[in-house]
């Protein structure tokens, strides 16, 4: 089974699954090879601040926890809203 771009349904799921848990490691670590892979994702040329900043200002659990890093994980990475 393939979607329209030929790529099969669970290469798009793996491909964001890693999306996610590049956002959660940058978030986390400033690691500067996720934040690579998620501006090359996205066509951008964001830092781990802007991260930071984005998800600050669009997860409620992270300003809640203070802005601490367990706060931030893959279930909240999956969020459609971020990083657009």
């Amino acid at each position: 089974m393939h979607n329209l771009t030929g790529v099969s349904p669970l290469a798009d799921v793996a491909k964001y699954e890693c999306l996610a848990n590049d956002m959660v490691t940058a978030y986390a670590t400033g690691d500067s090879a996720a934040m690579q892979r998620i501006n090359e994702h996205y066509g951008r040329s964001s830092t781990v601040d802007d991260l930071r900043a984005i998800v600050w200002r669009l997860v409620y659990k992270v300003r809640q926890a203070g802005g601490a890093a367990h706060a931030f994980g893959a279930a909240e990475a999956h969020s459609p809203t971020l990083f657009q």
